[in-house]
């Protein structure tokens, strides 16, 4: 049998199909769908879809007697949308193991790149998306990495991540709450019998040391002070930091703002879902101090768009 076959720009009608289906070889249908033709006269239906680590699959859909055009092309979609949405996309000898209750556990590597695919879409963070996988492919892997989802019990991830629950004790909470949140999806995925607990996780890696205090905050007796020695040296900067303290912003929600969510005449700045933490537009009122702020960042800024723009004209 021919190995290669050529891409189609668009998919095979029935009578195409019923033609190719006579020649030995590898015929591309259209849509994910392959017609595998032997030297024997056997013939298959074959989908080429990715799974959810984005490997391309050539998984087998049955005899070609067995299924029309229309049922075999319906298979393969859901095969390519099982593989969109984070789903184990199983071979048919895997399928007839889970059928018999042998079915395959996949490894903590495995499942953690799958429920990162499939979560980070609701991850407004950039920055958060990279460095959830990092922090366990650093610190997880090394240890968990290869080990069967179901085998997994506190005693080893404690002993996995001891170093850096001692060394780094924020980045360790991190990597305990990430690993019990892909071995609790495991459990949701009836993959392991039970669910891992922060708490058990907590008592069994121990105290950290306690070496790190609070952010440094001014008193609130000295805000009047801070206010003051602002105002004697009028940036950019120091007009966003006044307009933080007036509005009990974030300093993201401020250094992204722009004219467009300002309403002066009425007093109100609103700002749309997409740039809330909690994916949900918010209206701050504006006090006359912030009006006038913004006003004056009008005056000495050059950006069109953001009301506090850095050297750059970006926030």
């Amino acid at each position: 049998m021919a190995a290669a076959y050529t891409r189609r720009a668009k998919p095979a009608t029935v009578t195409e199909v019923n033609a190719l289906a006579r020649k030995p070889g590898r015929h591309s249908i259209g849509e994910s769908l392959i017609l595998c033709v032997s030297t024997s006269g056997a013939r298959s239906w074959i989908a080429r879809v990715r799974d959810a680590e984005g490997k391309r699959r050539d998984m087998g859909l049955g005899p070609f007697a067995d299924l029309t055009l229309a049922e075999a092309r319906d298979k393969a979609r859901a095969l390519r949308k099982a593989g969109r949405d984070g789903l184990p996309i199983l071979t048919r000898s895997e399928q007839r193991a889970a059928r018999a209750g042998q079915r395959v556990v996949p490894s903590f590597e495995v499942l953690a790149e799958r429920f990162h695919t499939n979560q980070k879409v609701a991850w407004k963070n950039g920055k958060h998306q990279e460095q959830w996988l990092a922090t366990l492919k650093l610190y997880a892997f090394p240890k968990l990495g290869a080990m069967r989802v179901d085998k997994i019990t506190v005693p080893l991830i404690a002993d996995a991540i001891a170093d850096v629950w001692k060394s780094k004790p924020e980045t360790g909470r991190r990597v305990r709450q990430r690993i019990a949140a892909v071995l609790n999806w495991a459990h949701d995925l009836e993959y392991r019998p039970t669910q891992i607990s922060n708490d058990a996780l907590g008592r069994a890696l121990g105290a950290q040391p306690d070496n790190k205090g609070h952010f440094a905050a001014l008193p609130y007796g000295e805000i009047a002070d801070l206010i003051a020695t602002l105002r004697k040296n009028e940036t950019v900067g120091n007009l966003a930091l006044e307009f933080t303290i007036l509005t009990a912003a974030r300093s993201g929600e401020v250094r992204g703002a722009t004219w467009g969510e300002c309403d002066l005449a009425a007093k109100l700045w609103t700002i749309p879902a997409s740039r809330m933490k909690a994916g949900r537009e918010h209206t701050v009122p504006l006090s006359d101090r912030a009006v006038a702020l913004v006003q004056r960042a009008k005056e000495l800024a050059s950006s069109d768009t953001v009301i506090f723009p850095g050297m750059r004209g970006k926030p």
